[in-house]
């Protein structure tokens, strides 16, 4: 005959191989699912949950719960809500989907409840056989069924918490109190920790009386805690009661204010509406000098690195006050992330996601996203999607485009369950896309830089006309990311006719489109739109990458002419125009046919010729490259180039060097230059011998300013390299550039620059392939700075990936090119720090 005595020398077996063999455990509980005493009992169920648990086998876990939703066993529903709270947790882990969950949960009610009579046949529950002061006894179904409704209580309790629905957690807390006369005495600290949160230390206080009276258990280590949080709240309590008065006055005009409020509110009303103003076109933030609300004072010293600040909304302060804090927690959460302090920052973003400043503010969900995207950690990112989705927060049009792009990208490599996604849609249509009017007023968004010290919070109309600049490119990089170029042609088109956002980039993407579907006529017209209906944001960049594109073009549509006098298109003939941008060929059928060829650089003379006794030889590209060392000179050492060249006392004349550089060379100059370099390597890549004198001489120039930061940071620094001694040499040397003394040893470096920004495009750094090989050889480091974006880094050659390149054009050889990721970026203004971090590390 069945015993319980032997039912719980069963169970006490299994526990004792948890603790002792686990994966006997695991094989011991799945042999009791189908034993005897257990056919009507969840107990090895349970356990076996709690096993997968241990040894992370999820999926296991999964399947284990599975079969006991669908197995008839009977439990009461504290046992239910454990089970089903076990697979919600797993569907955050894509293990199970909530629809899934749903019907498990249907079958569980109308299979399983209905056996409620079956649960202690043929032995009672294992859970109600326990041994109590050493005997082995069976609890009361009256008694089990008590404490499991506690149990019950206590898991609504931590899910209300969970959920931040403080309210009810409290008045659950108090009825469990007071009407279910439930006194284990952790409830009456919950509900001092839950009055806490919200200054309410009346209520706070007649909980500690209640536990000082006797109505609760206590121990030891409690009665210490609630002494020391009864001293805390009468405290705070005789601190309040001086002030009591002035709250009243403050209660009494924040009423007043309300009443004047509506009172206008009444008034504005009864005002005839006028008719919205059409917004304006603002192609930069120089246009909004006066159309920000808040100019906040700011600096990045000022922020504390070891302590995360720690603000919460506070309505007695004023507007501004509130916003200056709010401006602190975004940038200690951008220092973060410049810092690579990632995991850092990823639990900065978690924590701002619950912060009242950012209620209903997407800021710190993108955050995680974009930190998310960093560390391929797809299956975060969703989790971090869903509850943004789930949050009741209104997105606009542009983030709800950057949000679902992010989840279509994550598609493309993850196996995603698209029933879950289309739930997350469907919920966020009907809840956060309703709450546009609850929308953040001060949006993170809108916070904007305008300067090192000084951050603006930018007008609604300057933020929507922003925001929905950045949709409308999103969606066209959307078309074009899977392959729909003709619908990304259409939207382009179509946003440069309505002329409210015909900023450059979209005349850059046309041409994008037309250059992937090889229709280079269409691409001409756009390239000639650009000239002849410019974009509100003309600059010498866009200028730059038109008339290279126009190169291009034109050299693919001559392919196949016979005749360059003759109109490609039309055939009709070609004849010489004046534009905006200087001279050029067009159709003479214009307009019927508007093409168009740039003939400025066919119109340049060339430089190399010692009979042209021109003064200037520098174009915009040069004359920038110059500009950008001469500022970096002068904010690095205080001194001008000028001065720098006497300081190093170089083997070439100062007076020539300056002369190169200040694009004011004499014709003995020329001479000299052409004398000296007329068939040098540098015709390869079509630079004339002034040109190639001048980028050597911004070079040297560089490096010089490096060797005397190192030196000033404490590091003996020499030059190591052939030119050295600073003579222009016919061809460029393989030898790294500069000397370090490190640590007792000497750490070569080599420098580079880039004047364009294009290391942060496209992140790699092209090298020769003889300089690449021979860096790598000497185990050097490679120290690279762009001037454009005000960036730097420096990284060890052998160290870093990089990828060989058979024939690299402008090299006119094979090459390699030197993989970098944003991460390896720091702020120019840091480099003194950071360089004497990295070396001292080295």
């Amino acid at each position: 005959m069945a015993d319980y005595i032997d039912k719980y020398k069963i169970k006490d077996e299994g526990l004792r191989l948890e603790k002792e063999e686990p994966e006997k455990a695991i094989h011991y509980y799945n042999g009791l699912l189908n034993h005897e005493y257990f056919v009507n009992d969840f107990w090895p169920y349970r356990r076996l949950v709690l096993m997968y648990k241990k040894t992370r086998e999820f999926d296991k876990k999964t399947d284990i719960i599975k079969t006991f939703f669908k197995s008839g066993i009977y439990c009461n529903n504290h046992q239910f809500l454990w089970f089903r709270n076990k697979l919600r947790a797993l569907s955050e882990k894509h293990y199970i989907t909530p629809d899934e969950i749903d019907s498990l949960t249907d079958y569980f009610k109308t299979h399983s409840l209905v056996n409620k009579e079956k649960a202690n046949i043929p032995l009672p529950i294992a859970d109600r056989i326990r041994k109590q002061e050493g005997e082995i006894i069976v609890v009361s179904e009256e008694e089990y069924e008590k404490k499991q409704k506690q149990y019950e209580y206590d898991a609504r309790c931590t899910e209300l918490n969970r959920q931040k629905r403080y309210g009810e957690y409290i008045e659950l807390l108090n009825h469990m109190i007071d009407d279910l006369g439930y006194n284990r005495y952790d409830y009456f600290k919950k509900l001092c920790v839950a009055y806490r949160r919200f200054n309410d230390y009346d209520n706070e206080l007649i909980i500690i009386n209640k536990y000082m009276n006797g109505e609760s258990t206590r121990t030891k280590v409690s009665d210490e805690w609630f002494e020391k949080r009864l001293k805390d709240v009468e405290s705070i309590k005789g601190s309040k009661s001086g002030t009591k008065e002035l709250e009243d006055e403050i209660k009494t005009l924040k009423k007043e204010k309300e009443e004047l409020l509506k009172r206008i509110a009444e008034l504005e009303n009864k005002k005839p509406k006028k008719e919205k103003p059409k917004k304006k076109n603002y192609p930069n933030i120089s246009d909004f000098e006066n159309k920000y609300v808040y100019e906040i004072p700011f600096n990045l010293d000022d922020l504390n690195l070891d302590k995360p600040p720690i603000y919460e909304y506070d309505p007695t302060l004023n507007e501004l006050e509130n916003l200056k804090r709010k401006n602190i927690l975004i940038q200690y959460g951008k220092l973060l992330t410049r810092n690579k302090q990632t995991n850092d920052a990823i639990r900065y973003y978690k924590y701002l996601c619950n912060n009242t400043y950012f209620a209903n503010d997407w800021y710190p969900y993108r955050q995680l996203t974009i930190l998310y995207n960093k560390t391929k950690d797809d299956n975060a990112n969703l989790i971090n999607i869903k509850k943004l989705f789930h949050s009741n927060t209104y997105l606009n049009r542009y983030q709800f485009v950057w949000f679902t792009e992010k989840i279509r990208r994550i598609l493309e490599k993850s196996d995603v369950n698209e029933d879950e996604l289309k739930e997350w849609l469907e919920y966020y249509e009907t809840h956060g896309a309703l709450n546009e009017s609850k929308s953040n007023k001060f949006l993170a968004d809108k916070f904007i830089k305008l300067n090192d010290n000084t951050i603006i919070v930018i007008t609604d109309e300057y933020f929507d006309y922003r925001q929905e600049r950045y949709a409308l490119e999103e969606t066209g990089r959307v078309y074009e990311r899977v392959g729909n170029y003709e619908l990304a042609i259409t939207h382009y088109k179509k946003i440069i006719d309505e002329r409210e956002f015909n900023f450059y980039r979209f005349y850059q993407r046309l041409c994008y489109c037309f250059e992937k579907l090889e229709d280079y006529s269409s691409e001409l017209e756009a390239i000639n739109l650009y000239y002849n209906n410019p974009p509100i944001d003309t600059t010498e960049y866009s200028d730059e990458w038109f008339a290279k594109r126009l190169k291009k073009v034109n050299k693919e549509l001559d392919t196949n002419s016979e005749d360059i006098d003759k109109c490609p298109k039309c055939g009709a003939s070609l004849i010489k125009k004046n534009g905006k941008f200087g001279e050029f060929l067009g159709c003479s059928n214009y307009p019927d046919c508007n093409f168009t060829k740039d003939i400025r650089s066919e119109n340049k003379v060339k430089k190399t010729k010692i009979e042209d006794n021109s003064s200037s030889f520098q174009d915009d590209k040069y004359k920038s490259k110059v500009k950008l060392a001469k500022e970096f000179v002068i904010s690095n050492l205080n001194i001008t180039v000028k001065d720098l060249l006497i300081l190093k006392q170089w083997d070439e004349e100062v007076e020539l060097c300056m002369n190169i550089l200040d694009d004011s060379v004499t014709p003995e100059d020329k001479e000299y230059i052409e004398s000296v370099l007329g068939y040098a390597h540098h015709r390869r890549d079509k630079r004339s011998s002034l040109e190639y004198a001048c980028d050597l001489i911004v070079g040297w120039v560089i490096e010089d300013c490096t060797v005397e930061i190192l030196n000033k940071l404490g590091y003996t620094t020499s030059l190591n390299s052939a030119d050295k001694h600073r003579k222009i040499l016919l061809s460029p040397t393989a030898d790294s550039d500069l000397k370090v003394y490190i640590n007792g040893k000497d750490v070569l470096i080599e420098q580079v620059n880039d004047f364009t920004g294009y290391w942060k495009k496209t992140l790699h750094v092209p090298l020769r392939d003889n300089k690449y090989i021979n860096l790598k050889n000497e185990n050097s480091l490679l120290f690279g700075i762009d001037y454009v974006n005000e960036l730097f880094f420096i990284l060890n050659v052998p160290e870093t990936e990089a990828n060989y390149i058979p024939y690299h054009r402008p090299f006119s050889k094979p090459a390699y090119a030197i993989l970098i990721t944003d991460d390896d970026f720091y702020n120019l203004d840091k480099l003194e720090f950071v360089l004497s971090k990295i070396l001292l590390e080295y």
